[in-house]
């Protein structure tokens, strides 16, 4: 069994917004993601834009996705520990909240289906510290995300 850690962030630019074709506003966004070995060293990092989104959590909900079949698909990941500072998207994932949202509810399916395709899945809220890179030298997630977005760093 190939067991991975997977960190996953989203930025979104607020200069580039425009009208989207359901007449709401929608914002470019960016994702960050750094895939772990089971000894917590770095694997890979992406920095991945995730086109125009309606909003945070929608972009937070992309990333993961991408995220998850990366793992899986490139690095071939049977089991997975995730680690993202989106605390709605954890709980509806975990069936804590309702998602009133269309657009969220299918992406939630979405990951839900893909979490099935893994042996193990563990999906945890933990606190971004918006720093450039973790203590071992590796970028951030938020760093890799807000490159991504086109952003500078904080």
């Amino acid at each position: 069994m190939t067991s991975l850690h997977l960190e996953t962030d989203a930025s979104l630019n607020p200069t580039r917004t425009r009208i989207g074709d359901d007449g709401a506003a929608v914002t470019f966004a960016g994702g960050g993601i750094v895939v772990r070995g089971p000894d917590l060293s770095v694997v890979a990092t992406y920095s991945v834009g995730l086109g125009y989104v309606g909003g945070a959590h929608e972009a937070e909900f992309r990333v993961l996705l991408r995220g998850m079949e990366i793992a899986r698909r490139k690095h071939g990941a049977t089991a997975l520990r995730v680690r993202t500072d989106c605390l709605p998207l954890v709980r509806a994932f975990h069936g804590e909240i309702v998602l009133r949202s269309p657009v969220a509810a299918t992406l939630l399916g979405r990951l839900r289906a893909e979490r099935d395709r893994f042996a193990r899945f563990d999906l945890r809220w933990a606190r971004s510290s918006h720093s450039l890179e973790r203590a071992d030298g590796a970028p951030t997630a938020d760093a890799l995300a807000r490159k991504a977005a086109g952003l500078g760093s904080r």
